[in-house]
């Protein structure tokens, strides 16, 4: 079955999941076992992640005006027909504060998911599979796909959360 998108995979989606995940990295000790080499968040170039002196730079505060704001527009919500996958925007932590009960949520397509729901084509097609190894980086792409395909409340609600992370 082909895959249908409204945007071919290229690497500006890929360059978005991996600021997300350097920015958790950055701000969570769990991930970071060297604290003398804590990530350091700055503006630096034009792309907004640099590697240099083996250290990582992100803009945090663009990343995140990108992320609340502009994301949404450059790569919208696409849902298609029914299928097997990995849920999202009605994942962790939306789970918890939004009820669902006669819907079928939105899940990423994939084989290895365990929930049946709309497919929700996610940024990139790895995503899925990189989601279900970072549990903080399956949290945070499902707050950004309730932004992107959520309803007011889900958005209101994913917003605040994404808020809460860039804290």
């Amino acid at each position: 079955m082909a895959d249908v998108r409204p945007y071919p995979a290229t690497s500006k989606q890929q360059l978005l999941i991996v600021a997300c995940t350097i920015m958790h990295r950055a701000f969570s000790d769990s991930y970071n076992p060297h604290p003398q080499r804590r990530l350091r968040t700055q503006k630096v170039d034009r792309r907004r992640i640099q590697l240099s002196n083996d250290e990582l730079h992100v803009a945090k505060a663009a990343l995140k005006q990108f992320l609340l704001h502009g994301a949404k527009y450059a790569f919208p919500a696409t849902f298609g027909a029914p299928t097997r996958g990995v849920p999202t925007a009605s994942a962790p932590p939306l789970r918890d504060q939004i009820n669902q009960p006669d819907e079928l949520p939105p899940v990423w397509p994939s084989a290895d998911g365990d929930r049946r729901g709309i497919s929700f084509y996610p940024l990139y097609p790895s995503v899925p599979q990189a989601a279900c190894k970072d549990p903080m980086l399956y949290e945070t792409l499902a707050l950004f796909d309730a932004l992107r395909g959520g309803a007011a409340r889900e958005r209101n609600l994913a917003a605040k959360l994404l808020e809460q992370r860039f804290a």
